[in-house]
C-alpha cells in the first residue's frame, strides 16, 4: 500500500545539516590531500632529493599541476642539489585561504537557508 509522506522540519534539517557537513570535510580533506603533496615537494626539493626516483617523480608530476599558477612570482634559490622554491610556499598559502573561503561560504548559505526556512 501507499504510505502517506509528511513534512518533518526535524529530518530536513539533519539531513541538510549532514549535506552541509559532508561538503565541509570534503573540501578540507582535498586540501589537506594538496597540502601534503605541496609539502612533500617543498621537502623533496630543499632536500635535494633524486628526481629519478619514482615516488619523487610522482610527486613532482603531481604537484606541478597545483604550482603552475604561482611559478614565477618569486625567484627559486638553488645551492647545489638544494632548491627553495617560494612558488610552492605561495600555492600552498593561497589554497588553505581559499579552502578556508568555501567553506564559510557553505556555512553562511546553510544558516541563510535555514532562517529563511524558519521564517
Amino acid at each position: 500500500m501507499d504510505k502517506e509522506t509528511t513534512y518533518s522540519p526535524e529530518v530536513t534539517y539533519s539531513d541538510r545539516y549532514q549535506s552541509v557537513a559532508k561538503s565541509i570535510d570534503l573540501i578540507y580533506y582535498l586540501t589537506g590531500f594538496i597540502e601534503s603533496l605541496l609539502l612533500f615537494r617543498l621537502i623533496f626539493r630543499a632536500f635535494g632529493a633524486n628526481p629519478g626516483s619514482p615516488f619523487v617523480s610522482l610527486i613532482y608530476s603531481i604537484s606541478n599541476v597545483f604550482i603552475s599558477p604561482f611559478i614565477g612570482i618569486f625567484p627559486s634559490t638553488a645551492s647545489g642539489r638544494s632548491v627553495i622554491e617560494p612558488s610552492v610556499l605561495v600555492a600552498m598559502l593561497v589554497y588553505l585561504i581559499l579552502a578556508k573561503g568555501v567553506v564559510e561560504l557553505i556555512k553562511i548559505s546553510a544558516t541563510k537557508r535555514q532562517l529563511t526556512d524558519e521564517d
